[in-house]
């Protein structure tokens, strides 16, 4: 496999480029409740803040670099997906795994890598052209509509690479048993599967890309930026009992 570093692009390059950037959390779908266990704890580093992985661009189109993403769940204006489960089974809703169907309203395209460090990028030249369709479709994306079924940044990678002649599939879907950790979580059967997109498998796609050379792997390293980690900090601190008492009601119902 191929590196390329990014010093010769930065400092000669005048062609338009983009570089697929994710950042993939080896979340464990084998089962519904292995994923809950791996998004309540973090199996890649032991973290609990329900974060499920990012993806997000940085484009050049010969005179500008855009660097971001599709990003979503705030948790300011709606609890956070896996919050809002918990939060409606605490309710004895019949359907509490519904909450992961709904659209979050504070969807936004986020500057930058969000705080995220790729854990893969794939570079691919582009055409002029290329390069003026996907600032269109940056333009006209929808993304104050946020949502893990249907519109995240797995799906916005996935548009674009569309626009490239590339067809993927990032998503996951898994079959959700209806008593999850001792709660029921749906008695309507169209709650019984879900699919949403995946880091993880938008990585395995990138990197049958990277094989099949229609992209090339480079490194990056996205600098550290304080406000992120400071706002991620004090929105986890305020969120931390009620995720630590999820986390060992998730561990001692398994």
């Amino acid at each position: 496999m191929k590196w390329i570093l990014l010093i010769p692009f930065f400092l000669f390059a005048n062609d338009p480029y983009i570089i697929f950037l994710v950042e993939a959390r080896k979340l464990d779908v084998s089962s519904n409740s292995s994923l809950i266990r791996s998004i309540a704890k973090h199996p890649s580093d032991g973290s609990k803040n329900s974060d499920v992985g990012h993806a997000w661009i940085y484009f050049y189109d010969g005179e500008q670099v855009i660097e971001g993403g599709h990003s979503g769940e705030t948790g300011f204006l709606q609890p956070r997906y896996l919050d809002g489960v918990f939060h409606l089974a605490e309710q004895n809703d019949p359907n509490p795994i519904r909450y992961l169907y709904t659209s979050q309203k504070d969807g936004y395209f986020e500057i930058g890598s969000g705080g995220h460090q790729p854990t893969l990028a794939a570079y691919m030249p582009l055409t002029p052209e290329q390069a003026q369709s996907i600032k269109n479709l940056i333009c006209s994306y929808p993304f104050q509509n946020y949502s893990i079924a249907g519109r995240s940044c797995c799906h916005f990678i996935e548009a674009i690479l569309f626009l490239l002649g590339h067809s993927i599939d990032a998503s996951e879907t898994i079959t959700i048993d209806p008593v999850l950790c001792g709660k029921k979580v749906w008695t309507d059967p169209v709650y019984s599967t879900l699919t949403f997109g995946s880091p993880d498998r938008l990585q395995k796609e990138l990197k049958s890309l990277i094989l099949l050379e229609k992209a090339q792997e480079v490194y990056f390293k996205t600098p550290t930026c304080k406000c992120y980690s400071l706002r991620k900090t004090f929105h986890d601190l305020s969120k931390l009992p009620e995720r630590t008492l999820r986390y060992l009601w998730v561990i001692f119902n398994s």
